[in-house]
């Protein structure tokens, strides 16, 4: 294919013979012609002869040209989507692989992320965010406890309420599962689950002791969804769990305060009015 500069000098080499064969044919007509008329015969000419050589120099290789850039960008398209695919399974592997390490320590806990992780997802839903977004709280819910495979067992399972000493370990397990999950690469929205599960709208959870809009609203309806889980499913030291009815109560206590007002509305709807129910069984028999 010729370049730009070789098409041009074709060009003006083709209409200088132009021009020149004019003058010889029809150099005693084109004498009695105006200046105007000569103009327009030259320019005719230009057309007539510039059109083919533009056309198949340029036009013709750049559509060419175009038609394989594109191909080749769909080419890349499918193949990215077809990665992407792949990582998302590999994903949804690790983090299952993650949970099962967290709750076969914790027997009492068994399935408990992933019961917080389907409230949080039609929470989400309802409130009508974005798929995606949608999409990576239900993952960051599915780990938020990573950080209680470094709390003892004795502790995880310990029959009283926990005071002193062993409630300031277990409140280090949202630090320590976002420096796990860290070097894992996770989304900003699936770490910022993690370590703030545990932060109320007054400032009075941890780790970190945020307040009001501090909490991004991921946490917020972790926080909501993993209260509501907790209070109505048995426990080491509370065997016997709070009614729906109750738990309900507990949640819109602390609207405002310790819980966001919209996602506690929005969790009591799902559950009064949508028939939501926590998932019975444990997340092993289930698709996550």
């Amino acid at each position: 294919m010729l370049t730009t500069k070789q098409v041009i000098f074709r060009i003006i080499i083709l209409m200088a013979i132009v021009e020149f064969l004019i003058m010889i044919v029809f150099g005693m007509v084109l004498t009695d012609l105006s200046p105007f008329t000569h103009a327009i015969i030259d320019a005719t000419a230009l057309v007539f002869i510039t059109t083919p050589i533009i056309y198949f120099n340029i036009i013709k290789p750049y559509n060419k040209a175009k038609e394989k850039l594109i191909a080749q960008q769909s080419k890349m398209a499918i193949l990215l989507n077809t990665e992407n695919k792949k990582i998302n399974s590999l994903l949804k592997k690790t983090i299952k692989t993650i949970m099962m390490l967290v709750e076969e320590r914790d027997p009492y806990t068994n399935g408990h992320q992933y019961r917080v992780a389907k409230l949080a997802q039609a929470i989400a839903q309802k409130n009508n965010l974005p798929k995606k977004e949608v999409h990576q709280i239900y993952l960051g819910a599915l780990i938020h406890d990573i950080g209680k495979v470094r709390i003892p067992m004795e502790i995880l399972t310990s029959p009283t309420r926990l005071k002193g000493p062993e409630f300031e370990l277990i409140k280090l397990h949202p630090s320590v599962g976002h420096k796990i999950a860290s070097t894992a690469k996770f989304s900003n929205t699936i770490l910022d689950i993690i370590l703030h599960h545990h932060e109320r709208l007054n400032g009075s959870g941890y780790p970190d002791g945020l307040s009001k809009n501090e909490v991004l609203l991921g946490a917020r309806i972790v926080a909501v969804a993993d209260v509501f889980e907790s209070m109505t499913t048995g426990r080491p030291y509370r065997p016997y769990p709070l009614s729906i009815e109750d738990a309900i109560d507990e949640l819109q206590k602390g609207v405002g305060t310790l819980y966001d007002q919209n996602v506690v509305t929005t969790c009591v709807d799902l559950i009064t009015k949508d028939g939501f129910i926590l998932p019975s069984l444990p997340y092993l028999q289930k698709d996550v």
